[in-house]
């Protein structure tokens, strides 16, 4: 079953990361980010990097 990715929610993803909600790395306690999104999720912080 392949997964379709929803454009919004890289951004969604991203901004749960940067608030510590969600993670990349399955960290203790949070969410992971569903690994579809992984690879777009990175370059979207990349690209929002202050």
């Amino acid at each position: 079953m392949e997964i379709k990715i929803n454009r919004i929610m890289i951004g969604v993803y991203g901004k749960l990361v940067l608030a510590g909600i969600r993670t990349i790395t399955g960290e203790e306690g949070k969410k992971t980010v569903p690994d579809a999104y992984v690879p777009y999720v990175l370059e979207w912080l990349d690209e929002h990097a202050e």
